[in-house]
């Protein structure tokens, strides 16, 4: 009897970990937008994609358990807010309209303090 080795993704099918969670999210997001440009900081990750009417999405990362997302119009007025893990900003910014299309937000958020 001949025995194969487990490829490494077969072997332990459990969580992955954060970093892993990060780079997914990210490449999910990279590879089927490539208006995102990424820049790195000490403790912070920011994603930014502008669009040709001057508005501007980013994405701020902390953690992996920890992002923002905010678009703002070219007036610098926040028109979309979203918090929570990466993958949810990720899902979340995928989703997004155009600044352009039909149901994209237009209206400017209250500012809660945040």
């Amino acid at each position: 009897m001949t025995t194969q080795p487990i490829p490494a993704d077969e072997r332990c099918p459990g969580p992955k970990d954060p970093q892993t969670q990060l780079f997914e999210a990210l490449d999910t997001l990279l590879t089927s937008d490539e208006q995102w440009h990424v820049m790195a900081v000490p403790g912070c990750l920011t994603v930014t994609r502008g669009w040709l009417d001057g508005s501007t999405d980013t994405l701020i990362i902390l953690s992996p358990d920890t992002a923002h997302g905010v678009r703002e119009d070219i007036r610098g007025r926040h028109v979309w807010s979203v918090r929570g893990t990466v993958q949810q900003i990720v899902d979340a910014a995928r989703e997004l309209a155009a600044p352009f299309a039909p149901g994209a937000p237009t209206r400017p958020i209250a500012d809660t303090g945040h």
